[in-house]
This record gives C-alpha cells, sequence and structure tokens, in this order.
C-alpha cells in the first residue's frame, strides 16, 4: 500500500482509523511535551542516523537531506548510547573505495 492509498484510508476509513487512533493520541502528546520530556527520543533518533549511516554510506536509500540529526543538548549527550560520542568519521563511498584500490 502507497502512502497516498494509506492517507485515504487513515482520513476516510474509520475500522482502519481505529487501529492507528492509539499511537496518533501518543505522537500528539509527545508534540505538547517540552524538550526535557523527549530527551530519550531525541538520543533515539541520533542513533537511528548513526545506524542509517552505517548501513547505508553510500547514500542509496536515504538520501542526505533526510538523514538531519535532531539538536543535541546536555541531557540527551548524558544518554546512554550504543554510538561513539564524537560523531562517526564520513564513510568513504563506492567511488572513493574503488580509487582507494591499487
Amino acid at each position: 500500500m502507497g502512502f497516498a492509498t494509506f492517507s485515504q484510508r487513515l482520513h476516510g476509513d474509520t475500522g482502519f482509523a481505529d487501529w492507528f487512533a492509539k499511537p496518533l493520541e501518543d505522537v500528539e502528546a509527545v508534540a505538547r511535551t517540552d524538550r526535557a520530556g523527549n530527551v530519550r527520543l531525541v538520543r533515539l533518533q541520533r542513533d537511528l542516523i548513526d545506524m542509517i549511516d552505517f548501513l547505508d554510506p553510500d547514500m542509496v536509500r536515504i538520501v542526505p537531506g533526510l538523514r538531519r540529526r535532531l539538536t543535541s543538548d546536555a541531557a540527551v549527550e548524558a544518554m546512554p548510547s550504543g554510538t561513539p560520542k564524537s560523531p562517526p568519521a564520513p564513510a568513504q563511498t563506492r567511488r572513493e573505495r574503488r580509487a582507494a584500490k591499487p
């Protein structure tokens, strides 16, 4: 199902929309919360972008414009993470790897 069909069903089919009522309420609640209440979500988003950078270094699947990390602060940095504190070194593209081979 594509986005257009999904959106049409979400807004036009009450049975379908009922499946998403609770998650949509949760998203609205998070959006109303101040930054301090969303520290875990910001940390998660930043870690997910790190994972995407690792899995798709050539930026084929997810373009650079969609890989923006949410801004960090001391509370976010204090959260435990599986990624290094400093940003990872930029990954080489396939072309750069080929050029580096002897």
